[in-house]
Formats: C-alpha cells, sequence, structure tokens
C-alpha cells in the first residue's frame, strides 16, 4: 500500500512538473511573439514613413509640373473670360465673377492642401 501511496505522489509531482514546464514553454513563446511583432511593427512603420516621403517627392514633382501648365491655362483664358463677362447683363456679371473667384480660391485651396509640409505629411484639413 506504501508503494501504492509513493507512486501516486510521485506521479502528481510529475504532472505538476509537466504543467509547469508547459506553463514556462508558453511564457517564452510569448515572449518570442511580441519580440517578432514588435520588429515586424518597427519594419512596417519605417516602410510606412519610407512610402510618405516618396509620395510627397512625388506630389512635390507633381504640383511643380502642373504649376506652370495651369498658370498659362488661367493666362489664356482670363482676358476671354474678361471679355465675355463684359458682353453679360450686370446680374449676370456678378455671378460670372463670383464664379470665377470661387474657382480660384478652389484651386489655390485644392494645391494647398496636397502640398506636404516640412516634415513630409499631409497639412491639416481646414475647419469648414
Amino acid at each position: 500500500m506504501a508503494d501504492i501511496n509513493r507512486t501516486l505522489k510521485d506521479a502528481a509531482y510529475v504532472a505538476i512538473g509537466f504543467a509547469v514546464l508547459a506553463y514556462q514553454r508558453a511564457q517564452v513563446q510569448r515572449r518570442e511573439v511580441v519580440a517578432q511583432v514588435k520588429s515586424q511593427r518597427h519594419e512596417l512603420e519605417t516602410q510606412v514613413s519610407g512610402y510618405g516621403q516618396q509620395m510627397a517627392r512625388v506630389a512635390a514633382d507633381l504640383q511643380a509640373r502642373m504649376e506652370p501648365v495651369l498658370d498659362d491655362i488661367e493666362r489664356r483664358f482670363d482676358p476671354l473670360l474678361d471679355e465675355i463677362e463684359g458682353r453679360l447683363p450686370e446680374q449676370a456679371k456678378g455671378f460670372v465673377h463670383q464664379a470665377r473667384a470661387a474657382a480660384r480660391d478652389a484651386r489655390h485651396e485644392i494645391l494647398r492642401t496636397l502640398t506636404p509640409s516640412a516634415d513630409g505629411r499631409a497639412p491639416k484639413r481646414a475647419a469648414a
């Protein structure tokens, strides 16, 4: 009978030992996963930052290319629109003048919105 009690006691100790080892192994694996996720997060943040800077350069290049074209179009069409506006009745002139001013303001606002700030981030939108 003493041998049976001793065997059961030893079996219980072995089972508890295995449970402790399994718990410790799970903790080690958890730490490894956390370290791996942190590393991957850092890599992803670095890539995203690089893409943001690249997009800022592309946006600046596009703006530099488009600005002269838009200025030229505006320079060519303004005299024509002035002439057309001059032929309109007074009430219509006011509407056309307002529409042209709104279009000019919209163009400048779009360019301001698309222009990245000095840190490469998109500018914050103005409150409406």
